[in-house]
């Protein structure tokens, strides 16, 4: 098992992992595309 996170502050303080890998799986947890050094998030869905 892999466990994929991206060092977002969040992560730690609440201790989950954005992904866990395992074979041929991935199971992705809830992710938005919040921008962490401005902490907004962009109106564009491609961003």
């Amino acid at each position: 098992m892999k466990q994929i996170s991206t060092g977002s502050p969040l992560e730690s303080s609440i201790g989950y992992s954005r992904a866990v890998a395992k074979g041929g799986w991935c199971f992705v947890s809830g992710v938005t595309g919040n921008d962490y050094a401005t902490m907004e998030m962009s109106p564009d869905i491609a961003a």
